[in-house]
């Protein structure tokens, strides 16, 4: 903001200058109150001279309010304020009320004739006239009227203490010296690194002046004076700052905090980034910090059906228009998933795929997969014929009831073409040197709700969590996450994954440090894979090719994240690089 202490600007020859506020008679025109004005009732007075007049403010002529004290100043034909008979030992105050914070350069009063007062105090209020501090005190007898010492000197160790300065010459009778000025600056060591000075800083700040005339003399038995100046600086707020001082950035400007301009730096107050969205914010200390004092503005109340620190991403049920700017009134558009193909009303932010049911396919889920017929159900709007099995088929997983056991889809390169016997898993032929074995997979079928739970999810508990390099060469995608969100959506969990490190994509994919993952209900229950909030794992699954969104299911590797793993991820790795998988 541009303030009393000058800041950098520019010039129309890009060459940085002082921007100095201009300068003022902050007093001019102002109303002061006195605490003792001549002229009711109406009065004869007479000065040392015995030159005497009539006071009487109902005549104009005759009148000598306080509004002479701030109008236009003119040396030859002096305007006067005079108080009211006074006594010995009686003071006399006047009081400016400047009604906001100046910075104040000096202090003058002008005297009419010979009425200067053997003695005087200049005081300030930095609060409205709540509270005083004395600035200045002038004096014939400084140790006897006000305790202090003609002979103070200002260090800086005191520079926001009070002189008094011996008034034998300064309040003399003469013409020539009958005006009395104070500089706030002058003589205070620092005043010459003001701007880096919040001692002198606050020293010279008011939003009241007050000057109390003292009567020691029994020749005194009035007051009078004719200008009372107060030069200060004020202007208006620059900068994108606000308030009756500057004090404060102005509304939508919070993404940095407000800090008083500088020689160097004018410390502007910074508009939030809310792309168009929004024209409220709020300003977060923390985020201030943790970006290195460079933004914390956080939008509030986001439009167009955005959300986010920046406005910059969509509502739930909505996403990203990629044609679009993101500046764009309509750059999120509805998902629109259709009410009985999806599994939810969220679809991905940045493809608007919807999360299909089985045998659902299209952006909106709102068409049957080809093979597929549709149906009336609303859980199974689509279905498959299923060829019949002598054995019941879960996904890629088959219970032989004659020997117990459960196969997982990698475990062998070979296929199945029956169900092994108490005498034989396999058709082999031998000869004299070697032996080969041949195994068909068996067919998929999708899932039955009616078939029993126990037996489903039974299949998972034999699937073997250990990592070998024929499970990561099949994988398409292999990756170290964090999780750290869940999301209910009907039939399916989604969580939100940290990305720390991607060691396999292999369609590209994976573009974001943020990742939501989709697992299928039924699979959650049969912990399936397993997944806790907070906590590393590796990951390895299959891309859905009717989906861009990645999903776990029974056939993918989820296993808690331990430090030695990456050394062996890292031969698994080389092991494809080498094109050995």
């Amino acid at each position: 903001m541009c303030i009393a202490s000058s800041v950098k600007n520019q010039n129309r020859h890009q060459r940085y200058q002082r921007c100095i506020p201009d300068f003022v008679n902050a007093a001019f025109h102002k109303s002061i109150y006195a605490s003792s004005t001549c002229g009711n009732p109406a009065k004869e007075f007479c000065s040392n001279t015995n030159q005497c007049h009539l006071c009487d403010i109902s005549q104009t002529r005759t009148s000598y309010p306080t509004d002479h004290l701030t109008d236009i100043n003119n040396p030859n034909n002096l305007t006067c304020w005079q108080s009211d008979r006074i006594q010995t030992g009686e003071n006399v105050s006047l009081i400016l009320s400047l009604n906001k914070k100046f910075e104040i350069t000096y202090i003058s009063v002008q005297f009419c004739s010979s009425s200067k007062p053997d003695s005087m105090a200049i005081f300030k209020s930095m609060d409205m006239g709540l509270s005083w501090i004395p600035l200045q005190y002038y004096s014939n007898n400084c140790e006897e009227i006000f305790n202090k010492s003609s002979f103070g000197i200002i260090t800086r160790a005191n520079e926001q203490e009070a002189l008094c300065i011996d008034t034998k010459s300064q309040l003399s009778s003469s013409i020539s010296e009958s005006r009395t000025a104070f500089s706030t600056l002058e003589g205070r060591p620092s005043a010459y690194e003001f701007d880096s000075s919040p001692v002198l800083q606050d020293w010279v700040t008011a939003t009241d002046i007050k000057i109390v005339f003292f009567s020691t003399s029994v020749n005194r038995n009035f007051f009078s004076a004719a200008d009372l100046a107060v030069g200060g600086r004020l202007c208006d707020c620059k900068h994108n700052t606000a308030g009756d001082e500057c004090e404060r950035c102005k509304d939508f400007y919070y993404d940095r905090p407000w800090a008083r301009a500088t020689s160097r730096d004018a410390n502007e107050c910074i508009e939030c980034n809310c792309n168009n969205h929004s024209r409220q914010c709020r300003f977060n200390k923390e985020l201030y910090l943790l970006s290195g004092r460079k933004s914390g503005g956080i939008c509030i109340q986001c439009k167009h059906n955005t959300v986010g620190r920046h406005c910059s991403y969509c509502k739930e049920t909505f996403y990203r228009d990629p044609n679009l700017p993101i500046t764009h009134p309509e750059i999120c558009k509805d998902c629109n998933c259709h009410p009985v193909g999806s599994r939810s009303k969220v679809c991905n932010q940045t493809t608007g795929q919807c999360p299909c049911k089985d045998g659902v396919i299209g952006l909106r889920c709102d068409r049957c997969m080809k093979g597929y017929q549709q149906t009336k159900s609303p859980l199974a709007p689509c279905v498959k014929t299923i060829d019949h099995h002598p054995y019941p088929l879960y996904d890629i997983y088959r219970r032989y009831p004659e020997t117990d056991e459960y196969h997982e889809q990698d475990t062998d390169d070979n296929n199945y073409n029956h169900p092994p016997s108490s005498s034989t898993t396999a058709i082999t032929t031998t000869t004299t040197t070697t032996t080969t074995s041949t195994t068909i997979r068996p067919s998929f079928t999708e899932y039955n709700p009616s078939i029993d739970m126990g037996q489903y999810c039974g299949a998972c508990r034999y699937y073997s969590r250990r990592l070998h390099v024929k499970k990561y060469c099949k994988r398409d995608y292999t990756i170290h996450a964090r999780v750290t969100n869940r999301h209910d959506a009907g039939q399916w969990v989604s969580y939100l994954l940290t990305i720390i490190r991607v060691y396999k994509d292999r369609l590209n994919r994976i573009q974001d440090s943020e990742q939501w993952i989709w697992v299928s209900r039924k699979d959650v229950q049969c912990s399936c894979p397993r997944l806790k909030l907070d906590r590393q794992y590796l990951l390895m699954g299959f891309y859905d090719q009717m989906q861009t969104s990645l999903s776990l299911d029974r056939t993918s590797v989820a296993i808690e994240w331990r430090p030695r793993m990456e050394q062996r991820m890292a031969r698994f790795r080389n092991f494809e690089l080498k094109q050995k998988c």
